[in-house]
């Protein structure tokens, strides 16, 4: 059923990759593959695109296209969103993809090599721990399951006592084995001889001809219930105790499968701890038994893996555009104040609005291209490091007022264009700017020099309050590690003063 469910999956997600990979091909073929670098599933993710919008629930382009016109002035059209939500479905699709697959070789796997014969168990190698083989015996009355726990090899005795160490609750729990209680044992108890810490143990046991010292119990001879006492020495270095365990036996029908139970515990008791292989072809000679090795099943846990994953990945792209806007807003209340203080001097020194706005653009342009040509060249890998300088000497507010200039010569007036620059800004600061430009414009700049100063000191005021809110965010996301260091400072100095005392 799982592999059938796999399988369907897979081949509806193949021959979906296959049917789509040409849709709206023109709208993504001159897409910048080094931007685009998952542009081979943007056909299925169109598609996929379309049919949510269509059938499911309308996409917001317009909202994206707002979000993206802030991050990317000359970007702003609705292509431009819809190739957006395109890249961040093809993500989404490609990790789905390929943990899906991943699934689906599992499952192959798994139905095509269930079971295989096997002739012996392999034994663990000493500190890999003890294995647990689930065995599929096949035999003339049928088919049944088995549970066999192999031990690992031992290490030498010197090698034991520095390693195993034990408590009395734990001998308890490993005695009892699959038995509920010492006061009702129905199953074979474990009588071990090395524990945790290094602990040795020895036994005794007041009637050894209904256990013997492997712990198999003598089901034959006891006839309903037995009380037995035990006494388990522990060994620690020089100092030993004894405790004495009382048992009370429960007799049960021994069933075919328990048989066969029985003489693989027996086999590996008799077995050399030390040896690599327990061979089973003498477990059952008078009985026609097989033993197979179970593999685990597949299961559906990669098919919902992948769903999981495809939902984080599309959140964390838009979560990714979300900081970008984050990061955007700072920007613009970090120039601000250079802004203002700008318009201010040149203003002042007799140039019109217009005439300084385009002074500023163009100061902006040389130090761009000045810090480009500065940071251009090879890096330590031998890449163009340019494009990544480029970017970072992009500041948001400039490009705004680029964009607002080229608003001016398409036909928008420069009240306009003042007022989309604030808009597109989307602060309350740059807003109250447009308004004061707007204004010079339709009543003449009479006073605004005035005006601009009194906006100046407003800006420095409120540049040193963001400062001071950065520096106490700043302070209360060192609070963790300082936390830690006051930490391990404390532990420096107080463990050495405990451990002297024991000196």
């Amino acid at each position: 059923m799982i592999f059938a469910a796999y399988t369907v999956i897979v081949v509806i997600m193949i021959l979906l990759f296959f049917l789509t990979c040409h849709y709206k091909y023109e709208l993504f073929c001159d897409l910048d593959k080094t931007k685009h670098k998952l542009r081979v599933f943007y056909g299925i993710a169109a598609f996929l695109a379309d049919c949510f919008h269509q059938y499911v629930r309308k996409i917001n382009y317009e909202h994206i296209k707002l979000k993206l016109g802030r991050l990317h002035t000359n970007q702003t059209g609705i292509k431009e969103a819809y190739v957006y939500i395109v890249s961040r479905i093809a993500i989404s699709v490609m990790v789905f993809m390929v943990i899906t697959l991943v699934g689906y070789i599992k499952c192959v796997e798994s139905t095509y090599s269930s079971e295989r014969e096997v002739v012996s168990l392999q034994r663990p190698k000493a500190g890999e721990g003890d294995r647990e083989y689930e065995l599929t015996v096949k035999h003339n009355n049928g088919v049944d399951n088995l549970r066999i726990k192999v031990e690992e090899q031992r290490y030498t005795q010197e090698e034991a006592d520095r390693i195993f160490q034990n408590h009395y609750d734990e001998l308890i729990e490993k005695l009892l084995g699959d038995n509920d209680s010492l006061a009702h044992i129905t199953e074979d108890i474990k009588l071990v001889y090395e524990l945790s810490d290094g602990i040795s143990v020895m036994w005794e046991i007041n009637e050894p001809e209904y256990i013997d010292y492997s712990g198999k119990i003598n089901w034959e001879k006891l006839e309903d219930t037995k009380a037995i006492t035990c006494r388990a020495t522990m060994s620690f270095y020089e100092y030993e105790r004894a405790f004495d365990i009382d048992m009370i036996l429960s007799r049960q029908d021994r069933e075919f499968v328990k048989k066969i139970y029985d003489r693989i515990e027996n086999l590996l008791t008799e077995t050399s701890e030390h040896s690599e292989e327990i061979n089973l072809r003498n477990v059952m000679e008078e009985y026609d038994v097989s033993f197979y090795i179970s593999e685990k099943r597949a299961n559906l846990i990669y098919l919902l893996v992948a769903i999981i994953a495809a939902v984080i990945v599309w959140f964390a792209k838009e979560k990714d555009t979300d900081r970008e806007l984050d990061k955007r807003r700072e920007q613009l209340q970090e120039d601000y104040t250079e802004v203002v203080s700008k318009l201010t001097i040149l203003q002042g020194a007799g140039m019109t609005i217009m005439g300084a706005w385009d002074k500023i653009i163009l100061d902006y342009e040389k130090q761009k291209d000045n810090g480009n040509k500065k940071s251009r060249g090879k890096d330590n890998t031998g890449k163009d490091n340019g494009h990544k300088n480029g970017k970072e000497n992009k500041r948001f507010v400039y490009e705004e007022m680029k964009y607002a200039r080229q608003l001016m010569k398409k036909g928008y007036s420069e009240a306009e264009a003042y007022r989309e620059f604030g808009k597109r800004c989307g602060i309350h600061m740059y807003i109250k700017l447009a308004n004061l430009l707007e204004q010079n414009i339709k009543k003449g700049t009479k006073g605004l020099k005035d005006i601009l100063n009194a906006e100046v000191i407003e800006a420095f005021e409120e540049r040193k309050a963001l400062a001071r809110k950065k520096g106490d965010e700043a302070g209360t996301k060192l609070l963790l590690p300082m936390g830690m260091m006051l930490v391990i400072s404390i532990a420096v100095i107080i463990i050495p003063a405990i451990m002297s005392f024991n000196v």
